[in-house]
């Protein structure tokens, strides 16, 4: 059987013996040629020749879609998907309340490795342009921060697999709350420990800063212990402490990077801490317990000179309880 495609190029099949599978004609007339030998006769021919659109027809002419309420929506290809493929679509979401889309890929998404390939592309708030290129299968979901994105899916002329499927779902930015926090003031009226976190994990390209003072009555010194988990890229990701030293009366700064921070104490009732990330590598983040308390903070006690023997032993006991952590955790990855 032979025909010439759509594209102008001259096509066959060839179909020898018997279970003969379907196939698809790319046009609307075909030529056929039949040829016996002398060696024996079988039953011959017969099939059904049904006008049809052609495999990925619906999909190659999808331009995509603009969806005017909030609802999350299944975006996905042919499957499975066929050769040859360049198919490009926009979506958008014209909702004011939509910023930002969570776009979660389906289980079975399997798309040629490194041959067949997914790319979605945006301008974030910034009107930086954006861009995710997803091939092979195992996707982890991705955020897009904005309304609207582009798609184009590429496939060779090789191996085609079940393709890809992903719901997209608007949504506020991971560490939108966080970033919103910027600059807040928070007042704790009691001398109780407080649990202070930032998101896990947590986003690039942060720059975000807190403030806490603990008040009713105000704390003369406040313990920082830092959660075994904390964890922050080393060199590039900092929190930073910073205060205004009671004892002093100078400003005093403390910067971590990295992880298994010692504890520490401040010495005044007010702390602000800032963290900053880059673009790269964003891992568990901060978690620390900040405990108030109305005696003097064990630096404060040896710069006065009062019971300097007690400051220093309590000083050693942090370290030693700070140093057996460290070891159990070691002992604990090598077993």
């Amino acid at each position: 059987i032979t025909w010439t495609d759509s594209k102008g190029y001259p096509q066959n099949k060839v179909i020898p013996g018997p279970n003969t599978s379907s196939f698809f004609i790319e046009a609307t007339e075909f030529d056929i040629k039949f040829q016996s030998n002398v060696s024996g006769v079988s039953w011959g021919y017969s099939f059904t020749a049904t006008p049809a659109n052609p495999p990925c027809y619906d999909f190659t002419n999808d331009q995509g879609a603009t969806f005017t309420g909030t609802e999350a929506q299944t975006i996905q290809s042919a499957h499975n998907y066929c050769n040859n493929l360049n198919v490009s679509q926009h979506y958008s979401w014209t909702d004011s309340s939509v910023h930002g889309l969570e776009i979660v890929f389906d289980s079975q998404t399997n798309v040629e490795q490194y041959s067949d390939m997914l790319f979605l592309r945006w301008t974030d708030s910034t009107g930086t342009a954006q861009s995710s290129t997803i091939t092979g299968q195992n996707i982890a979901s991705i955020y897009i921060d904005a309304a609207e994105f582009d798609l184009q899916f590429e496939s060779d002329s090789s191996s085609v697999y079940w393709g890809y499927s992903f719901t997209a779902t608007p949504s506020d930015p991971p560490c939108q709350d966080f970033i919103n926090s910027n600059g807040a003031t928070y007042t704790i009226t009691s001398l109780t420990a407080q649990t202070i976190q930032s998101p896990h994990d947590y986003c690039s390209n942060l720059n975000v800063s807190q403030t806490y003072t603990f008040t009713n009555p105000s704390a003369t010194s406040i313990l920082i212990t830092f959660d075994d988990a904390t964890s922050l890229q080393s060199y590039a990701d900092n929190l930073t402490f910073t205060y205004t030293s009671t004892t002093t009366h100078t400003p005093v700064t403390h910067t971590f990077s990295g992880r298994y921070f010692q504890p520490f104490t401040i010495d005044a009732d007010t702390f602000t801490i800032n963290l900053t990330t880059d673009a790269s590598n964003n891992q568990y983040g901060y978690k620390f317990t900040a405990t108030p308390s109305t005696e003097a903070s064990t630096s404060a006690v040896v710069k006065r000179g009062v019971s300097a023997k007690a400051g220093a032993s309590r000083l050693a006991a942090l370290f030693k309880k700070w140093k057996k952590s460290i070891v159990e955790k070691s002992v604990k990855k090598s077993q």
